[in-house]
């Protein structure tokens, strides 16, 4: 029993190591209740709920009072203590410099782009989008991804995962610089639906997600009335679509199996109830150093190996697994912990290097738009993609992730100077 109760605490201290900081940043930046930092909790809400709560309530034995989860929900917390805490301390660094404060001021006839524009790099994105999705399925076929997407995400993108990248990049990309051109608000809706049934056919719910995690922001930023009662709307929505996109290969729909979708935190469990039996040891940087194959491309080295990074840990639960690109996942700071144990996931942590840029970003972004509208100035279109475009750059490993925002940013800045008199929208 007494165990139990510090169970209760450890999961109650999860919900409020989640909510807290939305709290804090919106009280700090004057954002009020509903503004970006809060639509990206609200909408995650009932993935993390479902991957935190009710998939280990039913997939573990002892489900929330299971002693090895319970270690793996201790590290997560930990780690999002750490992070707060880093958040924190930039946050009163960034306040009191004058050179951040004002690094928004030096806006020039070359940073300048018009909303005809950004309509037309849309749809020259999107273009690059069906060129790259033709890649993609070039091994299971055009039609069959079509009519089986889950299939090809989880069994076809071995040795083509660079169109994969390219496919949500120019997609997610082209999604952003239509909503900016948008002159109506109603517009976006209808636009949203559109991007939402191309996302489909890449069969990975984050996409999904993503996009009506976004498509919120936008209507934030255009100050669109009864945003709250959308937000309540679209929670439930994209949550079903994702449910209809992981069982678009089934046969039978079992509700009990979406269960599955949040198994997570069960292979945690079953990691450090191994470790802790010590059945497996510290990899002590394997793990670490060994993710540098994820730089390499599989259609540029064939022999590159199959295991490595996470899925060292992955093949001692499942072997051969990895080679057939089926690579369960953990959940919490598991990677980390593998290599270095707790210490690793406190230096990890505390020095995140991914919530200092963020949190750097975050910070000069909030700062301008309180003050200007983004849609004209191409430095905070970039900067506004980087932190905001649905699921951009997530399949690519540092530093392929800074290269591709370069990428994008060239062919932005430089198709804005071309005039293409013979590309001519309308207006929307």
């Amino acid at each position: 029993m007494v165990m139990n109760f510090y169970y209760t605490l450890n999961i109650i201290f999860l919900l409020f190591a989640l909510v807290y900081p939305v709290y804090y940043l919106s009280n700090f930046y004057k954002l009020g209740v509903v503004n970006p930092i809060s639509i990206d909790f609200a909408v995650n809400f009932p993935v993390l709920l479902s991957t935190y709560i009710l998939g280990p309530l039913f997939l573990l034995d002892d489900g929330l009072y299971d002693k090895y989860f319970n270690y793996a929900i201790l590290m997560v917390n930990f780690s999002l203590l750490c992070k707060f805490a880093l958040t924190w301390i930039l946050l009163k660094l960034f306040k009191n410099s004058y050179y951040i404060n004002n690094i928004s001021s030096a806006k020039t006839s070359s940073t300048s782009i018009s909303k005809k524009k950004l309509l037309q790099l849309s749809f020259i994105f999107l273009a690059l989008f069906f060129l790259s999705f033709i890649g993609l399925t070039g091994e299971y076929g055009l039609l069959n991804w079509i009519i089986d997407p889950r299939s090809g995400y989880q069994y076809y993108r071995s040795g083509v995962g660079y169109w994969f990248g390219f496919s949500i990049t120019f997609l997610s990309v082209s999604y952003v610089l239509i909503t900016l051109s948008c002159k109506k608000a109603t517009s976006v809706f209808y636009i949203f639906f559109s991007y939402v049934f191309l996302a489909y056919f890449l069969g990975t719910k984050g996409v999904i997600l993503a996009l009506a995690q976004y498509t919120l922001i936008v209507l934030w930023l255009r100050k669109y009335n009864n945003l709250s009662r959308i937000i309540y709307i679209t929670m439930p929505v994209v949550f079903m679509i994702m449910l209809i996109n992981f069982f678009s290969g089934h046969a039978d729909v079992d509700l009990k199996e979406a269960l599955y979708y949040f198994d997570h935190f069960q292979h945690s469990s079953m990691y450090y109830e191994e470790f802790f039996k010590g059945n497996i040891k510290l990899y002590n940087g394997e793990i670490l150093l060994s993710n540098l194959w994820g730089l390499v491309p599989r259609a540029f080295y064939v022999d590159k190996p199959f295991i490595y990074g996470i899925t060292i840990v992955n093949e001692y639960f499942w072997p051969g697994m990895a080679e057939q690109t089926i690579t369960p996942a953990f959940g919490g700071p598991v990677e980390i912990f593998a290599d270095f144990g707790v210490l690793g996931v406190f230096f990890s942590s505390i020095f995140s290097l991914a919530t200092f840029f963020n949190t750097f970003f975050l910070y000069v972004f909030i700062k301008f738009i309180q003050k200007n509208p983004i849609e004209g100035d191409l430095r905070f279109i970039y900067l506004f993609i980087w932190l905001f475009a649905p699921y951009v750059f997530v399949i690519f490993q540092f530093p392929y992730n800074l290269i591709m925002l370069v990428i994008v940013a060239y062919i932005i800045k430089y198709c804005n100077i071309i005039n293409f008199k013979y590309l001519k929208l309308a207006k929307i």
